[in-house]
């Protein structure tokens, strides 16, 4: 753990991945994936939100990956390090911080509002009003 962090090793927890095999086999895998995290996050380790969406045979999220999101907090991670771990640290792991990730001028403007503030409730994240990708609003719900 002390090398991961002094190195700046970004690390992508699949707890949805843990979650699903555990389930199917009967292990006890997504606990000890749930530990790690714990343990990488109290120690200060960079984490990106990322699954294995169809890399498993089982049923992932579609689109929001609420359940990653859920097992994230319930493992450790505030509010604000999930949605840093899903903009910032992701953009970055996937070699896109330039454009992605952070609202700054230059980048892509890719971005959703949503009903309620979701450091008090993660499940707010779920409540989109609106998603603007690229500067452009593209979806729109009563606000």
């Amino acid at each position: 753990i002390q090398e991961v962090v002094a190195k700046k090793v970004y690390f992508i927890p699949t707890l949805e991945l843990w979650k699903i095999v555990s389930e199917i086999h009967g292990l006890d895998w997504d606990v000890n994936a749930a530990k790690n995290l714990g343990k990488l996050v109290k120690a200060g380790a960079k984490v990106a939100l990322g699954t294995d969406f169809g890399g498993y045979r089982g049923k992932f999220d579609e689109g929001f990956p609420k359940t990653e999101v859920e097992l994230m907090n319930k493992a450790g991670m505030s509010p604000m390090d999930i949605i840093v771990a899903a903009t910032k640290n992701a953009a970055f792991v996937c070699d896109r911080e330039a454009s992605l990730g952070t609202l700054e001028k230059g980048k892509i403007a890719d971005l959703i509002v949503v009903k309620g503030n979701p450091l008090e409730q993660l499940k707010n994240l779920e409540n989109v009003r609106m998603v603007i990708h690229n500067g452009v609003v593209v979806v729109e719900k009563n606000i």
